[in-house]
């Protein structure tokens, strides 16, 4: 196996890929479990649907709270970029 290939599945696991993939691993076997479960087909489907909306609703609520964080550390950085440019301003001023 090449260095690079195994650096790359490296910065995958840290970017978020093992976490989709945890994730998508959890609603199959969910599904799976849902499908076999000795219910009707019906409530079966309006289970499964339940579940799923639920998880969806729980992604969403991260993802949005994800990029709240991210706005909030980009305008502290912003901020912090704008105090030490005008400190340098006036510095050689």
């Amino acid at each position: 196996m090449k260095i690079d290939k195994l650096l790359s599945s490296e910065r995958d696991f840290a970017g978020g890929t093992f976490i989709a993939g945890l994730f998508a691993g959890v609603l199959t076997g969910l599904a799976v479990g849902i499908l076999l479960a000795p219910e009707s087909g019906t409530k079966t489907r309006k289970r499964m649907k339940r579940m799923l909306d639920k998880q969806a609703k729980n992604v969403q609520r991260k993802l949005d709270a994800a990029k709240k964080d991210a706005q909030d550390t980009l305008d502290q950085a912003t901020k912090q970029a704008n105090g030490t440019f005008d400190k340098i301003k006036s510095a050689i001023s």
